[in-house]
C-alpha cells in the first residue's frame, strides 16, 4: 500500500482507477475503508483516477499522540 510521509508522519493512501483524478476523504472515526467497502470505488474507477487516503491518525496511517501533529497546519 502506497505512503507519504508528511513532516514524518506516514499517510498512507490507494490510487486505482483512470480518467479524472478525484480525491476520497474518510469523515472522522473512519478510514479509506468507508468508500471501498460500500462499494463507491468500484463504481467511479471505471471514470476517475481515484486517491483514497486514511487521513494521520486513522486507518493505516501513522497515529501521533503529540496533540500539535492534528492542527490545521499540519
Amino acid at each position: 500500500m502506497p505512503e507519504v510521509s508528511d513532516h514524518g508522519v506516514r499517510v498512507s493512501y490507494d490510487a486505482v482507477g483512470e480518467g479524472r483524478p478525484l480525491v476520497l476523504l474518510h469523515g472522522w472515526c473512519c478510514d479509506r475503508s468507508w468508500w471501498t467497502e460500500p462499494g463507491y470505488v468500484d463504481e467511479l474507477r471505471t471514470d476517475h483516477r481515484l486517491i483514497n487516503v486514511d487521513l494521520r491518525g486513522h486507518g493505516a496511517s501513522d497515529k501521533p499522540h503529540e496533540p500539535a501533529a492534528y492542527t490545521s497546519d499540519a
